[in-house]
């Protein structure tokens, strides 16, 4: 597999334990009870970071962690969380909770000398969503922390999403990977007696070699943190959707793939693999729909499936190609493949592919199948503005 050589690939093993959840009130609830069972450390990452009734639930609970001895660090995205400001990130502070922002927005951290350093970077954000606990078990997946993944409070207008908790090999890389991206972060004026916890320490705990290193090196982990991890991640998923033999199964939230993505799925769909592509008809974004639509034509032309999850907005990215599956933060859009963080895990173990390819399943049957003809039928205005719209798909 990427990222490993032959020897390496051989000697590891899938993680010990998988569990998949396709619902925001089943990951929660176990996420939430993670961080009640920790001892020593909890590392949280999230692209959002709502100040809701779910968001004050995870505070609480990191603010017992911390009073109980538990070192917490909580990391949020600049654009995904602008409510964390220089003030509520010293707040946190006295509550026990170690927090800083990565690349905050330059008015809301307004420092004349940094100014200009996070305008460069507002481009690049931290689209992670990524809980270690202990250094022993992770959360990873594609659920923000933001109640509009619960259907005990939305109901049917709840998100539709997909994750993953997973022990055993590959951890420490997770923790590293927080590590790096906690070092980007900005944090607060911290009160006095408050302690600090910066780079000083975390050079303690890892080696400057090991801190620099930002691409995976395991079978398991894609991490996209340098130029190289996402070229090596993304002709490696080329490879594998160009080579499929039986099925390409595609659940995306927001799909703008690129000339090559689209010749890979083509090449599968005419070599005689099932090829599937799920996508939302409803969206948070207004127009990703009219953008996403634009890929239609050449994907049906070529015997691709395409539909549309009708219920709420689908926020899922998971992948099925033949045996093998990915579930994480990855859209298929320039975003993830330029700029953003992301994490993504590849589950090999066989609960787990059944578990991905049942949800895909009873996925499709809240969906519509899209159809040649009824692309054709759409008005000659709609199609020109969804085509229009792709010259927007850079950042997206």
């Amino acid at each position: 597999m990427s990222g490993a050589s032959p020897s390496q690939a051989a000697a590891l093993q899938a993680w010990r334990e998988e569990i998949v959840f396709q619902d925001g009130d089943s990951y929660f609830a176990d996420l939430l009870e993670g961080i009640a069972a920790a001892r020593v450390s909890i590392d949280l990452e999230s692209y959002i970071f709502q100040p809701d009734v779910l968001g004050t639930k995870v505070l609480d609970a990191l603010a017992a962690a911390g009073a109980r001895g538990v070192r917490v660090r909580l990391l949020v995205d600049g654009v995904g969380a602008p409510s964390f400001d220089e003030r509520k990130v010293a707040m946190l502070q006295y509550r026990g909770i170690q927090a800083r922002v990565y690349h905050p927005l330059p008015w809301v951290w307004f420092r004349l000398s940094a100014f200009l350093h996070l305008l460069l970077r507002l481009n690049r954000r931290d689209h992670r969503k990524l809980c270690l606990i202990d250094s022993a078990i992770a959360w990873v997946g594609s659920m923000n922390i933001s109640a509009e993944h619960l259907r005990s409070l939305k109901g049917e207008d709840a998100w539709r999403d997909t994750a993953t908790r997973v022990q055993g090999p590959g951890i420490d890389e997770l923790q590293r990977a927080f590590d790096r991206a906690w070092l980007r972060g900005a944090g607060a004026r911290r009160p006095r007696g408050v302690e600090r916890t910066g780079r000083a320490e975390l050079l303690a705990r890892w080696t400057p070699a090991r801190l620099r290193r930002p691409g995976s090196q395991s079978a398991w982990i894609r991490l996209n943190a340098s130029r190289s991890a996402r070229r090596r991640y993304f002709r490696d998923l080329l490879r594998r959707v160009s080579g499929a033999k039986r099925r390409v199964w595609i659940t995306n939230a927001y799909f703008a793939p690129d000339l090559l993505l689209m010749r890979a799925l083509r090449v599968a769909a005419w070599g005689g693999a099932d090829v599937r592509v799920l996508v939302p008809r409803k969206s948070d974004v207004f127009f990703m729909p009219w953008i996403t639509e634009a890929f239609y034509q050449q994907l049906l032309n070529a015997g691709v499936r395409v539909y549309e999850y009708l219920p709420s907005f689908l926020h899922a990215k998971t992948m099925l190609i033949d045996d093998w599956a990915t579930v994480g933060s990855s859209n298929l859009n320039h975003r993830s493949m330029l700029h953003d963080l992301e994490i993504d895990l590849v589950l090999g173990q066989p609960a787990s592919l059944r578990s991905l390819a049942e949800n895909f399943e009873n996925d499709l049957a809240r969906s519509r199948e899209v159809s040649r003809a009824e692309w054709r039928g759409l008005p000659l205005s709609h199609r020109a503005v969804a085509k229009f719209l792709l010259f927007f798909r850079y950042f997206i």
